[in-house]
């Protein structure tokens, strides 16, 4: 999930710019509320609540989910579960997992490439998606299941009829979920608008967040619509239970000013939910003492490539007015977290504060951290939040927080001292942590056995204890 950020200005400061910067949070504050507050929240697309917003957990099930022909994989993935909900004082409406839908050449057994999973078994010997769902029901929860299209994405707009492996694979899914009976949400080739995945139009095989000459992939946006739509009819034919997510990454991509959502959007009938991937990683690169702007969250709801930093006024396509308020579609953000653990030109003692800081400090009213961006809302009675989602949102209906530490080559945006140049740097193999409470940027994701900052599960504890936060699917 790489990602750069190109943003019209700094939001982040230093306690001596803060006044100086006061204006400036001002005018962006009264121009996203201007868009946002008083749109009601309307139930209307499949399991969509009418009124407040699903907490929803993405753990780390790797040692589970990969471990080979094992018994009491449904028993491990409850146990997870309860943990987290335990930890955290609420149980959690939505639980992700992520399947090869088919299997990719990523792994030593090239035997595996282009296969299917079933529901209830995978071709790799893995845990399966039965195994998985009955644990998130166990728990009271519901299942939210990525398919991701590892290889031949091409079946899937190309003679999709009976023969074709993946549309047979689609059905018999499709109709293992109905059997299901209860609500499950189907995430599609998510965040498409990128260019890591080998589903995406372009991958950035040159690392310079640049497309290259030759670095197509042959999958148009055109394509992937087509794609979206063919396995989204199966599903509605076949599984009344599912709910459709199209899902793309935040519009903040590398280089240049395109359109990084319309043109892959399937349509209105295609997807019953719009979801959306957004981190915050610190991608300019603040110092050690920079503080995070509490609106910047909206702000990337609202802003994207598109916009021109040469300029006052918003070239962007506006996410959130566009899918959520003009479309009337619920949003789902499908994953979110905050860490600062890659940046391995600070001290240890520096990118563990940092990150802590990135997640769960408040400055003040106007400055804070992500936890409190994503789950703070104006029931929150513990201190002044001045950018609350219930107010300025009220179409974000789900959120599921990504608890994991995962290791990729990190892509940054170095600014010179002038800011007359942007240079990328690469932190090659680094680590990003998301998970609340955990105190490990040793370049592992393996030993941190006890949770080093508790007052983060506390915040977190704090902010989706209101009612406003919902741990049950309706159907």
């Amino acid at each position: 999930m790489k990602k750069i950020v190109k943003r019209k200005n700094q939001y982040y400061s230093m306690m001596p710019k803060i006044i100086r910067y006061s204006l400036i949070y001002k005018w962006l504050y009264l121009s996203i509320a201007f868009t946002l507050i008083g749109r009601p929240a309307i139930c209307g697309e499949k399991f969509e609540p009418k009124e407040g917003c699903y907490i929803g957990m993405a753990l780390d099930w790797a040692d589970i989910a990969t471990e080979k022909n094992s018994k009491n994989i449904t028993q491990k993935f409850s146990d997870a579960i309860a943990k987290f909900n335990n930890e955290t004082g609420k149980a959690h409406a939505l639980v992700k997992q992520f399947i090869y839908f088919p299997h990719g050449a990523q792994w030593e057994n090239k035997s595996l490439l282009g296969k299917f999973p079933a529901w209830n078994n995978d071709p790799a010997g893995w845990a399966s998606c039965e195994e998985f769902c009955k644990a998130v029901d166990i728990n009271g929860g519901t299942p939210a299941i990525v398919l991701e299209p590892q290889a031949y994405f091409e079946y899937f707009y190309n003679e999709w009829q009976k023969g074709n492996p993946a549309y047979e694979a689609t059905v018999n899914f499709a109709e293992a979920c109905a059997k299901f009976k209860k609500p499950i949400f189907i995430i599609f080739a998510h965040e498409m608008n990128g260019s890591w995945y080998p589903w995406s139009a372009w991958i950035d095989r040159n690392s310079n967040l640049t497309q290259d000459k030759g670095e197509e992939t042959g999958h148009t946006p055109e394509k992937y619509q087509e794609a979206f739509r063919n396995v989204s009819n199966i599903f509605h034919k076949k599984a009344p239970n599912v709910a459709m997510v199209w899902c793309p990454n935040q519009g903040w991509l590398g280089k240049g000013r395109v359109d990084p959502y319309t043109q892959f959007y399937p349509g209105d009938e295609y997807a019953d939910w719009v979801g959306l991937d957004f981190y915050e990683r610190g991608w300019d690169m603040p110092p050690r003492d920079a503080k995070l702007w509490g609106g910047l969250f909206i702000h990337g709801l609202t802003h994207d490539s598109m916009d021109n930093p040469d300029t006052e006024e918003s070239e962007s396509v506006n996410f959130y007015k566009t899918f959520c308020e003009e479309k009337n579609k619920p949003l789902m953000l499908s994953e979110t977290g905050a860490t600062c653990t890659y940046r391995t030109d600070l001290t240890e003692r520096d990118r563990k504060e940092m990150s802590y800081n990135w997640k769960a400090q408040r400055w003040n009213s106007k400055e804070y951290g992500w936890l409190i961006s994503v789950y703070g809302t104006s029931y929150f009675d513990k201190f002044q939040i001045d950018y609350p989602i219930d107010k300025m949102l009220p179409k974000l209906k789900a959120i599921i927080w990504f608890n994991q530490a995962k290791s990729e080559d990190i892509p940054a945006k170095k600014i010179s001292e002038d800011k007359s140049k942007i240079e990328i740097v690469w932190f090659k193999k680094g680590w990003f942590d998301y998970r609340i409470g955990w105190d490990s940027v040793s370049e592992t994701n393996k030993y941190a056995p006890d949770n080093k900052y508790p007052d983060e599960i506390s915040l977190y504890s704090l902010l989706i204890g209101s009612d406003y936060f919902i741990s049950k699917v309706r159907p």
